[in-house]
């Protein structure tokens, strides 16, 4: 969207727009409004007593800020303060605002914007999670985190493509979320898009904790359950309590 021809909305009024609890607003000619986000400017968000002033109950004030920069500029940016569900505070991370704006543009049927937040988050996470990486940062982690709880708390369509897209990351990654208690309330919701690409174990459930055979102390190893590497030898493997089997 970009504000080049802008002699039909310039003269209309301003509309306010501010998050619930939130003491700032930021503010959108309410022809560019029309425009850009029909469904805003036509539903009944508005505050009591003022039709010039709506409140968002699921939004935050980061976002707005940044659908209005989006609606006159054509871009937004995405390195402000985040407050993540999971209570995380995410300090100059663009996953969870890619992540909040495209639930915002899906919600209010904002399909230009929805789709540059779609390309903005996944080109982001490609950049952050290169193919041959071992082990993620713990800040990678919590910005995936905060991402995941985000997007799978239910205000996203089934069939999303974003939700199906993040499901296929997570399951290529799992071994860095499976033992993650903040994602446990929405395991639910994940799991229809996770599952679809899980790998199957390599052993049944009765192998899983039978004594491995004695490994070699001086070689590495690898854990047969989450695929952990280990320069050095144990009994099993301190993540998943799985074993290798590597033997003298």
């Amino acid at each position: 969207m970009s504000s080049t021809n802008n002699e039909d909305w310039a003269s209309t009024p301003q509309f306010r727009l501010s998050a619930k609890d939130s003491k700032d607003e930021c503010s959108i000619h309410k022809g560019l409004l029309d425009k850009v986000a029909p469904v805003i400017a036509s539903s009944e968000g508005f505050k009591e007593g003022n039709q010039n002033h709506y409140v968002f109950e699921e939004t935050s004030q980061n976002t707005l800020n940044d659908f209005v920069n989006w609606a006159y500029n054509g871009t937004y940016t995405s390195n402000s303060k985040q407050e993540s569900k999971s209570g995380t505070s995410v300090n100059g991370t663009e996953l969870l605002a890619h992540g909040r704006i495209y639930i915002f543009a899906s919600v209010y049927l904002i399909d230009e914007l929805k789709e540059l937040a779609y390309t903005s988050l996944t080109e982001s996470l490609q950049e952050a999670i290169p193919k041959r990486i071992t082990w993620i940062t713990h800040e990678l982690h919590r910005d995936l985190v905060a991402l995941l709880a985000e997007c799978f708390s239910g205000q996203l369509p089934d069939d999303d493509k974003l939700m199906i897209w993040l499901g296929e990351l997570v399951a290529w990654r799992i071994e860095d979320f499976q033992s993650d208690q903040t994602l446990r309330p929405f395991l639910p919701q994940m799991a229809v898009f996770v599952l679809p690409y899980v790998k199957g174990r390599n052993d049944p459930p009765w192998d899983r904790f039978k004594k491995p055979p004695r490994a070699n102390p001086r070689k590495p190893w690898t854990c047969i359950n989450c695929r952990r590497e280990y320069a050095y030898h144990e009994n099993e493997c301190p993540g998943c309590r799985g074993y290798d089997t590597l033997s003298d």
